[in-house]
């Protein structure tokens, strides 16, 4: 997790690569940004940008390292691979919105 605070960053969607990568036994889109490696954890219109903010927020206050990218057509909430998926799991499931469900519902023993 940054040390710079408990609040995500947001980024330009354009500024960023999305890529595929294995991941969780399934083909997954991912990002590298400031020496880290993320996975897509949810991805919806830009009218759910400010629940994904939200979400993003809850997850950092609770130790998770995420960033939230923003676009016109799409705004993401990516977690960093090191980051605890239970966590993101059990924070994503109270916002419903459009998830990749196979990463949220696999759990790391």
């Amino acid at each position: 997790m940054r040390s710079w605070g408990l609040l995500p960053e947001v980024v330009e969607e354009s500024t960023v690569r999305v890529f595929k990568f294995w991941f969780c036994e399934t083909l997954q889109d991912g990002m590298h940004l400031q020496n880290e490696l993320y996975y897509r954890l949810k991805q919806a219109n830009p009218e759910y940008r400010t629940r994904l903010y939200q979400l993003a927020c809850k997850l950092t206050q609770k130790g998770a390292d995420v960033v939230l990218t923003v676009g016109e057509q799409n705004c993401s909430l990516w977690a960093s691979i090191r980051s605890s998926k239970d966590l993101a799991h059990t924070v994503a499931r109270k916002i419903a919105l459009p998830a990749n469900t196979r990463v949220l519902s696999d759990r790391v023993s």
